[in-house]
């Protein structure tokens, strides 16, 4: 072999070992690109004693403060809304206050990609300046239950009731002994409608009854409120209907917070990177192959 087709052959190689560097990167990055980015959020208000407010989602970086939910009161539960994984301070203003009113309290929400999360303010006040309300974050579960079955958990809001039993009649148990400001995990039922007692664990007990409707494939949250004087309610909420799809809201959350697909693009131009790579790996090689055949060829009729 001459010096002039060495060198060539070396240069090739060099050029797919490069190539092959370039594309593996590539690849990794779509695969990561493809992991879920987003997660689901919706703001709540369980603290009885609390007036109306407004909720505000900031990054944690500082780079957006945004209105979540306006003129939230006691009992509302908010719709999911879709966020970029993050870390974000969920800020609560009396309800009608300008942004730049200093916050009443503020809590940390940790979005994980895939999660879904319930910011909520709990706890009453006890009198004078002091308080026990604070925000908390429940962790919900929007996966698709068994097929024919749904998902319940309760969510004791109901300072009326310390602790709180709910019992699905004829059904299982949804909450045993659960605190006010507390949540239970979920409880798999057959699809249909199920009548509810709910029942104060104190003395004297206080009672109520209700029902919920849960769809095959749906995820519902069940709150135990204060009713009016001394007396509870339940209400649900549907959380996923089947097959798990997510009932959201929608807001602009700017500077990151917002980013429902961001991984189709960034995995498409990944795609497309990688397709131009092998052409041109192709190419080049082939264009070589095809001159060292020529070359042999043009030596053979020479000999």
């Amino acid at each position: 072999m001459s010096i002039s087709r060495r060198v060539t052959l070396q240069a090739i190689s060099a050029f797919l070992v490069a190539a092959l560097a370039v594309i593996a990167p590539i690849s990794s990055v779509s695969a990561a690109t493809s992991a879920p980015a987003t997660a689901s959020i919706r703001a709540a208000h369980f603290s009885p004693q609390t007036p109306g407010m407004d909720v505000y989602l900031s990054s944690y970086s500082g780079s957006m403060t945004k209105l979540w939910q306006k003129a939230a009161t006691y009992g509302t539960v908010g719709p999911y809304v879709p966020v970029a994984a993050g870390l974000y301070i969920v800020s609560l203003r009396p309800a009608g206050a300008a942004a730049t009113t200093p916050a009443m309290l503020s809590w940390i929400l940790q979005a994980k990609g895939g999660g879904a999360y319930t910011a909520a303010v709990v706890g009453t006040k006890s009198g004078g300046t002091s308080s026990d309300v604070k925000g908390v974050v429940f962790t919900d579960n929007l996966t698709p239950p068994p097929a024919h079955d749904a998902r319940v958990r309760l969510i004791q809001a109901a300072s009326n009731a310390p602790a709180a039993d709910v019992v699905a009649v004829h059904g299982p148990t949804v909450a045993a002994n659960t605190a006010f400001g507390a949540s239970t995990g979920y409880a798999l039922v057959p699809a249909g409608t199920w009548p509810l007692v709910a029942r104060s664990t104190g003395r004297p007990a206080i009672t109520t009854t209700g029902s919920v409707s849960v769809p095959a494939g749906s995820v519902t949250t069940v709150v135990l409120l204060n009713g009016p004087g001394n007396t509870l309610k339940l209400r649900s909420v549907l959380d996923a209907s089947a097959p798990a799809v997510v009932p959201v809201g929608s807001v602009d959350a700017g500077g990151g917070g917002m980013a429902p697909n961001r991984s189709a693009p960034q995995s498409r131009i990944g795609e497309g990177l990688q397709v131009g790579v092998a052409a041109l790996v192709l190419l080049v090689t082939g264009g070589y192959l095809l001159t060292l055949r020529r070359h042999a060829s043009a030596t053979a009729s020479r000999s």
